[in-house]
């Protein structure tokens, strides 16, 4: 975290830096901790929030430093829920969004499904569905909800 980011938006560099966070809202104490990840390369930033169970303090979002990309937890129980991942995307204030960890069907974890998300995201954000599990992203969109679709059938026999 302590280590400088980069000054010139245009260096052919890669950057990487991990943000510590919790994986609840009780100080860690439910699930422990979660690392946000951010990685800068070729004048776009990503941020992935991993299992982030809370809204995210100031001192986290200043270290974050501005967001293209915001991989974010939206399917609450685990992580923080729709209604906590809009709050969280506007004290951020990415660029873009895609949501991650809901429900999609499969096995029977008690988290939503992105529903709820896209309702409430789509009032800040277009939506745009993927149709797949591929985003080629150049830096260029802006104010966009990316969504992926998960296809079972490719991973069928991966364990």
């Amino acid at each position: 975290t302590d280590l400088p980011w980069p000054a010139d938006e245009q260096e052919r560099n890669f950057f990487y830096k991990t943000i510590a966070s919790k994986h609840d809202d009780s100080g860690g104490k439910k699930r422990g901790e979660n690392t946000v990840h951010v990685i800068y390369t070729n004048g776009i930033s990503v941020a992935h929030l991993g299992d982030l169970g809370h809204e995210p303090d100031t001192g986290i979002i200043a270290a974050m430093g501005m967001i293209d990309l915001l991989l974010i937890p939206v399917g609450g129980h685990y992580t923080i829920d729709a209604k906590q991942a809009i709050q969280t995307i506007k004290k951020i204030k990415p660029r873009n969004v895609v949501p991650m960890h809901y429900q999609i069907g499969y096995g029977a974890l008690p988290i939503a499904t992105v529903d709820q998300f896209l309702e409430r995201i789509s009032t800040y954000f277009t939506v745009h569905d993927l149709g797949g599990p591929v985003l080629h992203y150049d830096g260029t969109g802006n104010n966009y909800c990316y969504l992926f679709q998960y296809d079972k059938s490719v991973s069928a026999g991966l364990v």
